[in-house]
């Protein structure tokens, strides 16, 4: 796995797939009954920006590239079983009202069907694959992951002999950085399972979570919504986000590290990547956070910059 930006993946080109919900499924969506219960506290910052500033790129993607022929059947089947099981990738919000309202789309009515990008759709300067790549895959993440339409998300492929690239972004107000590494397993794992016998069972016995194991999203919300109601400015958590701001003169505390920036000045996010440890030493270092009471992530941020004296652009790295 590597963290980075969806522009920094590359993969060879072929004829490229995009999964859209059929017109029964998207019908079906514009009809969706409201679904009782208040976004969650991280979605609800998220649909105040998406209100805000109008059609907000806060997507988040995910890229691999998989070995073998694809079965475009067998993706479709499995992306259908991927929605279905999941009420997050459900929902959408209607925010036309002072409130969002969310609304979830019956798990019967969701349909897929793939459809090929003509060639000439696909055009980029001089014939550059990836920039054309690129740029058709950012569109799509522009148009489709948003909160105030279904589905939020867009599924695509890149199909060639022997093998074929697959991207996936989700509007933000219905995944996070950890939902995105479980879902590319996930669709792995159910792309594997009708292969092997359409409808069938998992083929790694215990790589999927059993209808039972499974929770509901609004379940969270709810009880992240209960455990909100009793703190009270006595809590220990709330005194201790005070003095922390009231120390940082009431702001928040500021990134320690020169970043370049002027006050209030807003500059993309670019990803670098730094080696730190290899091998042998990445257990070793993992060992000693925990003999420290750290983890690992938190000894690779407090680990020193490299010996030129500075990040390279400025950014967090990662091992």
């Amino acid at each position: 796995m590597k963290l980075a930006a969806m522009a920094d993946w590359r993969t060879a080109p072929g004829r490229v797939l995009r999964w859209t919900p059929t017109a029964a499924a998207r019908a079906a969506a514009a009809d969706a009954p409201v679904d009782p219960g208040p976004p969650s506290d991280l979605q609800s910052d998220h649909l105040g920006a998406f209100r805000a500033l109008g059609r907000n790129r806060a997507w988040t993607g995910v890229a691999t590239d998989v070995d073998g022929d694809l079965d475009r059947a067998a993706m479709t089947r499995a992306l259908r079983r991927l929605v279905r099981s999941h009420g997050g990738f459900r929902t959408w919000f209607d925010l036309s009202g002072p409130e969002p309202v969310r609304h979830l789309v019956p798990a019967d009515a969701v349909d897929f069907e793939v459809e090929e990008i003509a060639a000439e759709d696909l055009s980029a300067g001089e014939g550059d694959w990836d920039s054309a790549l690129q740029e058709h895959l950012a569109a799509r993440f522009d148009e489709e992951c948003t909160p105030d339409s279904w589905p939020g998300f867009a599924l695509g492929v890149v199909e060639r002999p022997g093998g074929f690239g697959l991207f996936w972004g989700c509007d933000h107000a219905f995944t996070d950085g950890a939902s995105q590494i479980l879902l590319g397993s996930e669709l792995a794992d159910l792309y594997a399972a009708e292969l092997a016998e359409p409808g069938g069972p998992e083929v790694v016995e215990g790589a999927l979570p059993k209808p039972e194991e499974r929770g509901d999203f609004r379940d969270y919300v709810e009880e992240q919504r209960e455990a909100a109601r009793g703190f009270t400015a006595d809590s220990p958590e709330v005194r201790e986000w005070v003095r922390m701001v009231s120390s940082h003169g009431n702001r928040l505390p500021r990134f320690p590290l020169p970043l370049g920036l002027d006050e209030g000045e807003k500059a993309p996010v670019r990803i670098r990547t730094l080696t730190f440890l290899e091998g042998d030493e990445v257990a070793a270092f993992d060992r000693a956070c925990k003999e420290a009471g750290a983890r690992i992530s938190g000894g690779v941020f407090a680990a020193g910059p490299p010996p030129s004296g500075s990040w390279p652009g400025g950014t967090a790295t990662s091992a």
